[in-house]
């Protein structure tokens, strides 16, 4: 629940509690970003997506379809970062006509979740590289 909405629903933020996520969008940022080899994008300029969507593709062979989504999840495996609902829902989610590449390492259950079933749709790796690239 949002905590700005706590008043609406007639519950009293003194009884509220969680933990404040957020962006550092300084640093976590598609138009300045030092990690995308020169190519940027901005809510007014989207050209320089399609062209890192593109390089990602490539470097992890997937076939560059440009009509598919691509979904990206970087990811400690463990069940709080939810990649137990991912590898539940996966198949599913790749029927949709969408490819995933799933990065990260974790338990050992979901290293070794069958990620590799469709080569052309997804996949997952431990990349320490990529994974700082964001």
């Amino acid at each position: 629940m949002n905590l700005s909405h706590s008043n609406r629903c007639g519950l009293q933020d003194r009884f509220l509690y969680g933990i404040l996520n957020g962006v550092d969008y300084g640093e976590w940022s598609p138009d300045t970003d030092p990690y995308t080899n020169g190519i940027y994008y901005s809510a007014d300029d989207l050209s320089g997506k399609r062209l890192i969507k593109t390089k990602l593709r490539a470097e992890y062979q997937l076939p560059n379809t440009d009509d598919l989504p691509l979904i990206g999840m970087t990811t400690r495996f463990v069940e709080q970062k939810g990649i137990d609902l991912v590898t539940e829902c996966a198949e599913q989610i790749l029927m949709l006509n969408t490819q995933m590449i799933v990065l990260g390492s974790g338990e050992q259950r979901y290293q070794d979740f069958s990620w590799e079933k469709s080569a052309e749709k997804y996949l997952t790796t431990y990349n320490k590289i990529l994974s700082e690239k964001r």
